[in-house]
């Protein structure tokens, strides 16, 4: 093309312009086919897109190679690709150039031309538009990346199988799991990650598969399989298979997992849902049992409470009826008692006053007796109200010590006593702790047949006005049994050898002495000490506030006895009147009787 050419050429927009070759470059052509004649170097015809009408219309032949092209990376492309096809050979380059819509691509293919003996006749140029094409591949391409950057992510296996059971891919995820290189798996049949008999039916399977198409593992939920390792180890995987198409061609895909650890979970789920079951069962049925024996207790403490019940009437009962029967008593023993000492008193020394004292003796001994009965009764009945009166712990020890020291120097045993080191008045019931003191004293000095009986006081005294007083009763006798020791204080149980026990009382003194000591708050304790007994007594008692001192003309002073004053006694007892007659006679002194009070008043 001329240089004077100019736009209103018909040919410019072709040549001069290249509007049809910038129109395939941007996109608005499919392609541009060009002919050249090697011998003129002149175009011999044009085609573009599938308008060949329109490109005739705009370019004439004759014009030459340069003529279509000018400067610029097209005039190399084609100068090269010129050079290549005079040479024989061919030319092909894409060539990238920007649009209006972004980037576009075009191909630039350059052919040599023969004829006949293989001389060259000329070439042809194609120019084609391939933005689609090279978009369609870069889509491909980064679908491919992104299915394999997932897939090698996956935690499950992915193994493609094709037709004749031939592993084409794997995932990263599906070599570790079988432990083979990832590499290396493609090409190997898929036998060799089965474990028999699953590895030699597979082929028949397949085959019945493809003939039938009935099979007991495609497209089904996953199945726990065992899988056979590189290193000839198995592993237990979930396996799921599907069948696809990929380009006419059928493949199947499985996906797998390791499934052993959860499985050794499950089986330690499974396990220990039998222990608890079994630990469930056997709870019911130790409660079922516990409410049977609930049921049976319940039924046995009803029947208890209801003996109990029973029992304590019972022993309100006797316990009434002993404290009626023993003060009944006391009375005509009282009287027997009286009157057998004044017969010992006036008979003669004979065996009249044998049989007198045998009497008197025993008379003393019920009356010791019925005392004991009924303060037990009265014990028991809660009918015993313990006194508070000030009193003297040396005074008290003393007087025990008075009476029990002659009891013992009768025995021929050594008597002792201690009081306490400084003297303090207490408030408590003096009499029953006297009591106390005669049962225990007198338990010692009967059955210690040589030695020594001892009796010891000690205090100690505590900031709040109260005192412990410990009284401690020992002695040289047989000692106590141990199997007896426990049970020592309760009723009619005696301690000692068979011949002592025949010396003892009804065995009611030690249960009383308890009795007491529990009214007053404090204890009550028995020892073998050496080759004796000691019985221990701890009680605290407040201490008695200080006394003022007395008045001398508050001292009463007693009248003088009077010859004539008579002595009225008002009983209701004609015994207890009797005896008190016998003995106002044998003081000498005038006596009148009542049978009651009215009686003594009128």
């Amino acid at each position: 093309m001329s240089a004077e050419s100019t736009l209103d050429d018909p040919r410019q927009s072709f040549v001069g312009g290249r509007a049809d070759i910038l129109a395939v470059l941007q996109g608005r052509a499919e392609a541009l086919m060009v002919e050249y004649d090697q011998a003129s170097a002149a175009v011999a015809s044009v085609f573009l897109g599938s308008d060949g009408d329109a490109a005739r219309a705009v370019c004439a032949p004759g014009e030459t190679v340069e003529d279509l092209v000018a400067d610029g990376p097209l005039a190399e492309a084609v100068g090269a690709g010129l050079a290549a096809a005079r040479g024989g050979a061919f030319h092909a380059v894409e060539l990238e150039t920007q649009a209006d819509t972004g980037p576009s691509w075009s191909r630039l293919v350059l052919t040599p031309r023969y004829k006949g003996h293989g001389r060259l006749r000329g070439f042809s140029l194609m120019l084609q538009n391939v933005t689609e094409a090279r978009r369609g591949a870069l889509d491909l391409t980064v679908a491919r990346e992104r299915l394999a950057a997932i897939l090698n992510n996956a935690a499950d296996g992915v193994v493609v199988i094709d037709a004749e059971g031939r592993i084409e891919e794997v995932n990263a995820a599906a070599a570790r799991i079988f432990g083979w290189p990832e590499a290396e798996l493609p090409g190997q049949p898929v036998t060799c990650l089965m474990d028999a008999p699953y590895s030699n039916f597979h082929a028949e399977r397949v085959d019945r598969y493809i003939a039938t198409g009935v099979s007991g593992i495609l497209n089904v939920g996953p199945r726990p399989l065992p899988a056979r390792r590189r290193d000839g180890s198995l592993t237990a995987i979930e396996l799921s298979i599907g069948e696809v198409w990929i380009a006419g061609q059928r493949k199947f895909i499985g996906v797998c997992r390791e499934v052993g650890e959860r499985l050794r979970h499950q089986e330690e789920l499974r396990e220990a849902n039998r222990v608890l079951a079994a630990t469930i069962h056997d709870l019911r049925r130790v409660r079922d049992d516990l409410h049977a024996r609930k049921q049976a207790a319940d039924t046995l403490a009803a029947a208890t409470e209801a003996a109990r019940k029973q029992a304590e009437a019972a022993s309100l009962a006797k316990s009434r009826f002993l404290a009626k029967a023993s003060h009944e008593l006391r009375t005509p023993l009282n009287g027997i008692l009286a009157l057998a000492e004044v017969l010992c008193a006036k008979v003669e020394p004979g065996e009249a006053r044998e049989l007198a004292d045998v009497v008197a003796r025993s008379s003393r001994d019920l009356v010791v007796l019925l005392n004991e009965v009924l303060d037990l009764s009265s014990l028991e009945l809660g009918a015993v109200t313990l006194k508070s009166a000030p009193f003297s712990l040396s005074d008290l020890v003393g007087q025990a010590a008075a009476v029990w020291s002659v009891a013992a120097g009768a025995k021929g045993l050594d008597f002792r006593h201690q009081a306490p080191e400084r003297d303090v008045r207490v408030l408590g019931d003096r009499a029953r702790l006297t009591q106390i003191l005669s049962n225990l004293l007198g338990n010692a000095v009967k059955f210690t047949s040589r030695g020594l009986v001892e009796l010891s006081a000690q205090t100690e005294a505590h900031e709040a006005g109260f005192v412990t007083v410990r009284l401690v009763v020992s002695d040289t006798g047989p000692g106590i049994d141990e199997d007896v020791r426990a049970r020592l204080f309760e009723p009619f149980v005696h301690a000692g050898a068979p011949t002592l026990q025949r010396q003892a009382g009804a065995g009611l003194g030690l249960s009383i002495c308890r009795e007491l000591v529990d009214l007053m708050g404090g204890r009550v304790w028995a020892d073998a000490v050496g080759g004796g007994a000691r019985m221990t007594v701890e009680v605290e008692l407040p201490i008695a506030p200080a006394e003022a001192a007395a008045d001398p003309a508050a001292v009463a002073v007693a009248p003088a006895p009077d010859d004539a004053l008579t002595v009225l006694v008002a009983d209701d007892h004609p015994v207890n009147r009797q005896v008190m007659g016998v003995l106002l006679e044998r003081l000498g002194l005038p006596h009148a009787f009542a049978e009651d009070g009215v009686e003594a008043v009128e």
